[in-house]
């Protein structure tokens, strides 16, 4: 939803498709993906939209795994004549479009207050490797009978 508003700003539609994940423009072209992944304990995910990358170099493989869609950028999709805005422009909007999809109030943080964050989040995941080590890896699920 964050993607898609941030999308309205710049006065386009962008939409979701119900069998492929990420944001399409006109259903056909994909502009923003979506991921997701879990591993050790440890769960990630992300968002990533094209602003004016070269999509050229899509066609070395095949995006998400889709042969018969496309991949834009917010740059191709603007009306001609209207200049693109910078990735960290674009940025900007970006997280203020998602935090207001969530209900959230960005914040303005000092470089020390991230790394702060960042060693906090690193000490999570060796107390979690430490926990899974001395328990000699997951317990098998209970047995039925």
């Amino acid at each position: 939803e964050g993607i898609i508003a941030t999308l309205r700003e710049y006065g386009l539609g962008g939409g979701r498709d119900s069998e492929n994940p990420g944001v399409w423009m006109d259903g056909e072209r994909k502009i923003a993906a979506v991921g997701i992944s879990a591993n050790r304990w440890v769960t990630m995910h992300g968002i990533s939209l094209n602003v004016s990358c070269d999509v050229a170099h899509y066609s070395h493989i095949l995006p998400c795994g889709i042969p018969d869609r496309g991949v834009t950028t917010l740059a191709q999709e603007l009306p001609a004549g209207r200049a693109p805005p910078t990735a960290g422009d674009a940025g900007r909007v970006l997280s203020r479009c998602v935090a207001s999809a969530f209900g959230l109030r960005l914040e303005e943080a000092a470089v020390a207050e991230l790394r702060a964050g960042a060693a906090a989040s690193e000490k999570v995941q060796r107390d979690a490797e430490e926990w899974e080590a001395r328990q000699g890896g997951l317990a098998p699920p209970p047995s039925a009978g």
